[in-house]
């Protein structure tokens, strides 16, 4: 037994004797511009390659500083550059043979620039092409003296570890986005068939990405345009610290992605689940505190750069919303063009939701009961979209609000036992709505409240939640606060009663979202001719009493 160990032992020396001196009899350089060669035959741009040595213990032969040239109509600069290139070759046809077979390529920590053209062509479209359109012919074996032109090969393994990737445009849009930790590992590589392929990266703010799949054959033209068909698993992702969002949309929040891909070099399609955490889509709003989760499928032409959406579901809890619609994905700021339904929803359910909207109720108030119905247009490049379209809510109660007391006429009313109480019944409320990142136009204002009246008008809300709106109420005569107003009205003579019963009462709202102001605008009594009279303007002792008595509060 002693004896086979010390066998063993010696044979373990020998052969590490062997393959550390293997590389003074060996001259490897002398293969380096036959792999320059055929790797830039294979990838249609320039390949250089510093030093080329033999590592036994690798299994083939390491070369330092790896430069793979850009397309020249994207940049001068390298589109890959890496200190270390691992190539594994046979080491029996290379040592007896003195013939280069490639089996592998590991690249080693390179620093890759990935550029888009403003027609939406990338700088690796035609990485490629010139081995696809030459077809591979196998692992080839040639020999340092061959004077044959170089020749496309096809190998076992390519694998990227720790990449690093700079992605801008072409001319720059904004500042460049790094994508670290990118893992890219392909088996079985040809230009004619298919072949398996794992890519990992890591993103900003701790996102990670995965995609897994098979390619193939090559596109001989457009390397963007190759067959796929893969999973894709995103997790953690915040898309504007990743750079899929401008900051400016005034879009954020916490995404987990879920899908299949497809491409068949026309048209790719997707459809799975994206999950929201802490989602906000509006500059001034709040995040919310309930998950969205979306689910859907959609066909995106290559071509035309152009994708559509069918049909996608929205869920917030029971909350469930339906979009469709077109985008497309040029440099910059992708384009939409999508609708929202949303039917009945449940405005118990949706009230988490609204501050993420920048929707904001009167301090210390809540929503209760009803439902909101809408169908709302969102256009535009995302850094700038506009949303219009209709909202209509029913039969709810905003608690916590007493919107008699906030009306100028308070002091009067109340004491004849007006008020609404601490809980305001909103019948109705209709609008149309028309958001801008600079202002939000509400227009055809018709609002029921039944211990008031009605109210129509319209107004804004600027960014900062300052409220600029002009209203006309016809108050209620069947009870509660219009009631009350009604008959104060009725005591004055003439002109004054019928401009309360025909007309309404002209109310203005300033302040806040969350602390809004209430006044009626007594001026218009003050003239003692009714609105469009075409009478001349005179004073009134009672117009002038009125403005007492709708003073501002």
């Amino acid at each position: 037994m002693k004896r086979v160990a010390v066998i063993v032992g010696g044979l373990v020396v020998v052969l590490l004797v062997v393959a550390m001196t293997l590389p003074l009899f060996v001259s490897t350089n002398t293969f380096l511009p036959i792999l320059q060669q055929r790797l830039s035959a294979t990838l249609g741009r320039k390949v250089t390659i510093g030093n080329l040595s033999l590592n036994i213990f690798k299994g083939g032969m390491v070369a330092d500083n790896l430069v793979i040239a850009d397309d020249p109509a994207f940049s001068t600069q390298p589109f890959l550059r890496a200190k270390q290139l691992h190539v594994g070759v046979n080491l029996g046809l290379l040592l007896f043979h003195k013939q280069l077979d490639v089996t592998k390529l590991d690249i080693i920590n390179p620093d890759m620039q990935l550029l888009q053209a403003a027609n939406g062509r990338w700088n690796y479209s035609s990485l490629g092409t010139t081995g696809a359109a030459a077809g591979p012919v196998g692992n080839t074996q040639s020999t340092p003296q061959s004077n044959s032109q170089p020749e496309i090969f096809s190998v076992d393994s390519i694998h990227i570890q720790n990449g690093r990737a700079t992605v801008g445009t072409v001319p720059p849009m904004g500042p460049s986005r790094v994508y670290s930790g990118i893992d890219l590992s392909v088996s079985h590589f040809s230009f004619t068939t298919q072949f398996p392929f794992q890519l990992a990266a890591r993103l900003p703010a701790d996102g990670t990405v995965k995609l897994t799949g098979a390619a193939g054959p090559m596109n001989p033209s457009d390397s963007a345009l190759t067959p796929f068909h893969a999973k894709l698993t995103m997790q953690h992702i915040d898309p504007v610290a990743a750079g899929f969002l401008d900051e400016q949309a005034g879009i954020s929040g916490l995404l987990d992605v879920s899908a299949k891909m497809a491409s068949d070099a026309v048209t790719v399609t997707s459809s799975g689940d994206v999950v929201g955490n802490r989602m906000l889509f509006s500059a001034q709003g709040k995040p919310a505190s309930t998950p969205m989760k979306l689910t859907y499928s959609t066909t995106y032409n290559l071509a035309s750069k152009i994708g559509n959406i069918s049909r996608a579901t929205i869920m917030a809890g029971p909350v469930t919303a339906n979009l469709n619609g077109t985008y497309q994905l040029l440099p910059g700021h992708p384009q939409i063009e999508l609708q929202l339904d949303g039917r009945d929803l449940s405005l118990n359910a949706l009230q988490a939701l609204l501050p993420a909207f920048g929707v904001t109720l009167p301090h210390g108030s809540v929503l209760r009961g009803g439902a909101l119905s809408t169908t709302l247009a969102i256009d535009g490049p995302m850094n700038d979209l506009v949303i219009t379209g209709p909202v209509d809510v029913r039969n709810t109660q905003l608690a916590g609000y007493d919107l008699g007391s906030r009306l100028s006429a308070i002091s009067a009313l109340n004491s004849l036992g007006g008020g609404t109480g601490n809980v305001t019944d909103i019948q109705t409320f209709r609008a149309d709505l028309k958001d801008t990142p600079q202002v939000i136009a509400i227009t055809n204002i018709l609002a029921v409240v039944p211990a008031l009246g009605q109210a129509t008008g319209s107004g804004t809300i600027l960014p900062g939640g300052q409220l600029n709106f002009n209203l006309l109420a016809k108050l209620s005569g069947k009870g509660g606060l219009g009631a009350v107003a009604t008959s104060v009205m009725s005591v004055l003579p003439g002109i004054f009663s019928q401009r309360v019963a025909t007309d309404g009462i002209p109310l203005t709202v300033r302040g806040t979202t969350s602390s809004p102001v209430f006044n009626v605008d007594a001026s218009v009594f003050a003239s003692g001719n009714p609105a469009n009279s075409g009478q001349p303007s005179k004073p009134n002792t009672l117009g002038n009493a009125l403005q007492g008595l709708f003073g501002a509060h």
